[in-house]
């Protein structure tokens, strides 16, 4: 599977898509689509799923806002992004629900 077709399972699984439609609109089979969901955290009921991403990124190493795996140097806090630009999309994002 090709990074571009990751981002869109991603994409299409937050806006509320299930598995089978989102298999359709990529050409994918559907079981490919269901275990990249499985395994990073997109799995099950979509309302669901969209509240607890956050918190499975975060016990499982990768980035709140793409999802990249973080590397961890052993010393300090855990990292929650693996860039600048993701602290700060994410942060924008989380002000303008505030707002």
């Amino acid at each position: 599977m090709r990074k571009d077709q990751e981002d869109m399972i991603r994409l299409l699984r937050e806006s509320g898509r299930g598995y089978r439609m989102i298999a359709y609109e990529l050409g994918l089979a559907r079981g490919e689509v269901r275990a990249f969901c499985r395994a990073n955290g997109l799995a099950g009921d979509v309302a669901l799923s969209k509240e607890n991403m956050g918190e499975w990124y975060a016990q499982h190493g990768r980035c709140m806002v793409c999802g990249k795996q973080l590397s961890r140097a052993g010393k300090g806090r855990r990292r929650r992004f693996c860039s600048g630009k993701c602290r700060t999309e994410y942060w924008r994002e989380k002000h303008e629900e505030q707002e």
